[in-house]
């Protein structure tokens, strides 16, 4: 019994270690996915997208994030993969990214947070590299049209 107290309190310790020791693993289009937790600005509910017209395919809108607006691309249309219908547990991930060079936030439409789980040499085999993954063609349906 107290094996069991032991193991239940583990579970429930939090765990403080930094954003960067860590990892956070997700599904879009059937795939799962890690990427490192410190590139993640915040995790939203699924909200309304603005469209924009003559967007790539993958790009579904923009939405406003940190008093900018911010690309939302569909992740698992970025991999040929089919889009999952909407459920309670689909979320946008914004994540820091580069475009141009140069730092940028991006949404990613997801079918599920899975779990942030502390970062291994396994897991950094496998993370999502998502400077190569969001083009800057992507991103840059959010930058205002210079005139």
């Amino acid at each position: 019994m107290s094996s069991a107290k032991s193991s239940k309190k583990s579970r429930n310790r939090k765990d403080t270690s930094p954003p960067e020791n860590k990892c956070i693993t997700f599904a879009a289009g059937g795939k799962t996915f890690s990427l490192e937790l410190s590139r993640v600005r915040e995790i939203v509910g699924y909200i309304d997208i603005t469209p924009v017209r003559n967007a790539p395919a993958n790009v579904l809108g923009v939405i406003r994030a940190f008093g900018q607006f911010v690309s939302v691309v569909d992740l698992a249309g970025r991999f040929g993969g089919p889009v999952a219908p909407m459920t309670d547990d689909t979320c946008i991930l914004i994540v820091q990214t580069l475009r141009g060079g140069k730092p940028a936030m991006a949404g990613m439409v997801v079918d599920r947070v899975i779990s942030v789980d502390p970062m291994n040499d396994e897991i950094r085999k496998r993370l999502l590299d998502v400077d190569s993954t969001l083009a800057d063609e992507d991103l840059q349906i959010a930058l205002p049209r210079a005139a």
